[in-house]
């Protein structure tokens, strides 16, 4: 009887969306988006191969939701310039490992492509 109200309310807390210190952790990756000359990118893409992707705020800085601790994954971006608008848009990668607690990676965006 002691164990089955022991399993008992270890279910209800987790159905309260309580984890147990062992289950897995996921971090999200953060950084900043920088042009060639150090200056923060607003509205950039951001993006994971195969996954979540968001918007840089004004001052550069994103945040992606990341699926699995110690992958390595690739993130993209790209400032987002239109056709017509501007001659040429600017893009950038870096390789991350996905870290418990989160991951920082800054990107600059150092390739040029004509629109």
């Amino acid at each position: 009887m002691k164990y089955f109200k022991c399993a008992v309310a270890a279910l209800g807390l987790l159905g309260l969306g309580c984890q147990f210190a062992w289950g897995i952790s996921f971090g999200p990756i953060g950084g900043v988006v920088h042009d060639m000359n150090g200056a923060p990118v607003f509205g950039a893409r951001v993006w994971i191969v195969g996954g979540a992707s968001t918007y840089t705020d004004m001052l550069g800085h994103y945040r992606l939701p990341v699926r699995a601790v110690g992958e390595t994954v690739t993130v993209l971006a790209r400032d987002g310039y239109a056709p017509g608008a501007y001659a040429e848009t600017h893009s950038g990668s870096v390789s991350v490992v996905v870290r418990k607690g989160g991951s920082s990676a800054n990107i600059v965006l150092d390739h040029a492509e004509p629109i």
